[in-house]
């Protein structure tokens, strides 16, 4: 059996459907819902799942994401666990289909499946076959901390055998759990299989915190410096893909910085990015869009500065 985990917090025109697409999957499972103290008629669907017996609900105050998550494992009874937030959707036959390679594959605790935000109604269909990778798992968290296609930091759109959850939860209190999580979680697995199926899709949201800055997002530093950490006590062979994420982040936070005029985070972070540069042009593994940013700093901050903004109008007159 599989225990699907859906932390809920207003998501009122969504959850539905996301509770609809977990239901019509055609494998045992249990629906566990975390109401996180969502106010905006969410609490209600929530409810009515629950009292029409088709989910267990477990009530929570604004604890946040990681918290209502650590909720529903110490809840759930499955064999396995798989995270679903309440504004996406799982599609149809994704519980079957990861079962099905968890089950051909009984040495490997993750089973990682791909996101897509394509596909926009819900009779639509994703990418349903492909092919299947079995990585170690330092090979995978490599893959993921060097931002590979087909390797994400996600909680979400993976099959994970229960017992890895073991003494091993999400940190409470912080955005960015999942991305300071998963080389924790993928440590505890000797091996991990990765298919290119698309079997989640998310709900692109161009209001999401991650789009914007706001002091939280400094919790994204927070995260690669854990992971920074982590790595080096366990994966010292990987601190190059590790320092390659960070770079990614500070990078990420320059940007945010730079257009809501915090300009003494930015140039913190141009700081960091001028000690990254040689390190970052001279690896082969990191992605061309790091190496541009770690070019483009030898320009001084002002220069970057105008770029970052270029591309920033560019952006929104592509999507106006």
């Amino acid at each position: 059996m599989i225990s699907v985990i859906v932390p809920v917090y207003n998501t009122v025109e969504y959850l539905e459907d996301c509770l609809q697409s977990i239901a019509d999957q055609n494998v045992e499972s249990e629906l566990i819902i975390v109401n996180d103290g969502a106010d905006d008629g969410s609490e209600i669907i929530c409810r009515k799942w629950a009292a029409e017996g088709r989910a267990v609900l477990i009530e929570s105050r604004q604890e946040g994401l990681s918290a209502a998550r650590n909720k529903g494992i110490k809840a759930a009874t499955g064999k396995y666990i798989s995270f679903v937030d309440s504004d996406d959707r799982l599609m149809p036959g994704a519980l079957e289909k990861l079962l099905d390679i968890a089950r051909r594959n009984p040495n490997c605790g993750i089973i990682e499946a791909q996101l897509s935000s394509s596909c926009k109604n819900h009779g639509d269909s994703l990418k349903h076959s492909g092919d299947e990778t079995v990585l170690s798992a330092e090979d995978a968290i490599e893959a993921t901390l060097y931002q590979k296609k087909g390797h994400n930091s996600s909680a979400c759109g993976k099959l994970y055998r229960i017992q890895l959850f073991e003494n091993e939860l999400f940190v409470e209190g912080k955005w960015y759990e999942d991305l300071e999580f998963f080389p924790r979680i993928f440590s505890r697995t000797g091996r991990i299989a990765v298919t290119s199926c698309e079997l989640y899709y998310y709900r692109p949201n161009p209001n999401s915190f991650i789009n914007t800055y706001t002091p939280r997002r400094k919790d994204m530093l927070w995260a690669t410096e854990k992971v920074l950490q982590f790595i080096s006590s366990h994966y010292p062979g990987l601190i190059q893909a590790a320092r390659s994420r960070r770079f990614s982040a500070v990078c990420n936070m320059f940007n945010l910085a730079r257009a809501a005029g915090e300009s003494c985070v930015a140039r913190d972070c141009f700081e960091e990015i001028c000690d990254f540069r040689i390190e970052i042009l001279r690896n082969q593994q990191v992605r061309l869009k790091n190496k541009v940013a770690a070019f483009l700093s030898f320009g001084g901050y002002g220069f970057m500065t105008m770029v970052s903004r270029m591309m920033s109008d560019f952006s929104l007159r592509r999507e106006n």
